[in-house]
């Protein structure tokens, strides 16, 4: 892991943040005893997009999956002294958000795909586009 990627921080964890992971169920008695190194969130992040791309798109989903499920729970703690109406208002207009916002970055990402390449393939509709000045 050194060798191949040498320009990633890497810091020993100490007894503090060990202490953290054991309580968080991440470490436990049988794995406790070895010493772990930490890596920053993004360089990890950055090596799976690049050499496991397959593994990224699964974590990106699930981490979407979580983020969504705490932004309804929030709203539904918000929504506990309001009667039943008020909370399926709440949740819905919490889901139209989350899905305005996931059609906004789907569209800037298509939009640099087009000004990117010379065609593409719209995933929705499945046809391929390509431009008529080309």
């Amino acid at each position: 892991f050194h060798r191949r990627y040498p320009d990633i921080h890497r810091h020993p964890i100490g007894a503090e943040e060990r202490n953290h992971l054991f309580d968080m169920g991440i470490l436990n008695e049988a794995n406790s005893a070895f010493s772990f190194i930490g890596l920053l969130t993004e360089d990890v992040l950055d090596v799976m997009k690049e050499d496991y791309p397959a593994k990224y798109k699964i974590l990106l989903s699930v981490l979407r999956k979580r983020e969504l499920g705490r932004k309804v729970q929030s709203v539904m703690r918000d929504a506990d002294d309001a009667d039943e109406e008020d909370q399926i208002e709440k949740v819905d207009n919490c889901l139209r958000d989350i899905l305005v916002d996931d059609a906004q970055s789907f569209n800037k990402r298509l939009k640099a795909n087009r000004e990117s390449k010379s065609s593409y393939t719209c995933s929705s509709t499945q046809m391929l586009y390509v431009p008529r000045n080309t």
